[in-house]
Order: structure tokens, then C-alpha cells, then sequence
């Protein structure tokens, strides 16, 4: 028969499993081929690159803050948002094209 008291874990014991647990698994994971992708083989990882999202796409965005955006070689528009969607057509044909 199984002895149903529970047993007391403290604190300290706590933190000493879940340290060594942690300690464990990170010598193993240290084995493992990591996988990294090929923008920071090539030397461009992902922070050297702004991720821009258009919100509102209206006359001056199409004509002025987006142009600008692809003038820098560092940045790229990844989304665009409109309530029109006349206007979102617009951008996301600009945007893609």
C-alpha cells in the first residue's frame, strides 16, 4: 500500500533540483547543432535589419513614408493596415510589386 502523506519540499530543495535540472540540460543542449539561418551566416542577422508595419496607407504613405522606407537597404515594410480596403489594396500591390 502506498503511503499517501505528502512530503514537505522546502525552498532550498526546490532551488537545488531546479538548478541542477537546469545545469543538466544545458550541457546537453550544448551538444546539439544549433539552427541558424542563413541572413546570419551571411553576416546580416536579424538585428541589423528594421522591420517597418505601415498603418494607414492613405496618400502620403503610399507617396512618401513608404518610398522612404525602401530607400534604406537596412529596412523592409512587412505589413500594411487600412480601414479602406481600396487603400489597403493599393499598398499591399506597391508594397509586393
Amino acid at each position: 500500500m502506498r503511503d499517501k502523506r505528502r512530503t514537505k519540499l522546502s525552498r532550498r530543495d526546490f532551488v537545488k533540483t531546479t538548478v541542477a535540472g537546469a545545469v543538466g540540460y544545458s550541457a546537453a543542449a550544448k551538444g546539439f547543432p544549433s539552427i541558424v539561418p542563413a541572413s546570419v551566416i551571411n553576416g546580416r542577422g536579424p538585428s541589423e535589419r528594421i522591420n517597418v508595419g505601415a498603418i494607414g496607407t492613405g496618400r502620403i504613405s503610399r507617396g512618401h513614408d513608404l518610398p522612404g522606407v525602401w530607400k534604406n537597404a537596412g529596412a523592409q515594410v512587412v505589413a500594411v493596415c487600412d480601414a479602406d480596403s481600396k487603400r489597403l489594396e493599393e499598398a499591399r500591390s506597391l508594397v509586393n510589386g
